[in-house]
């Protein structure tokens, strides 16, 4: 985000987008829940992508599987 995105912000964003792989996207987004991380519904399609939003979310515990 920023300038070279062409997105405008004002410094100190609270938030910021990022991408993960997920080998099994419903048990990740179950891991997320179960951490107390708030997450949305699966959106996309299953033949280009599928996605879910996470809020606060701790992910490199549930990719170590803790």
């Amino acid at each position: 985000m920023g300038l070279k995105s062409g997105i405008p912000v004002t410094p100190g964003l609270k938030w910021a987008p990022f991408n993960l792989i997920a080998e099994d996207l419903h048990a990740m987004r179950e891991c997320l829940s179960d951490a107390g991380v708030e997450v949305g519904a699966v959106n996309g399609d299953d033949l280009t992508c599928l996605w879910f939003t996470a809020k606060g979310c701790p992910v490199i515990a549930c990719a170590a599987g803790v």
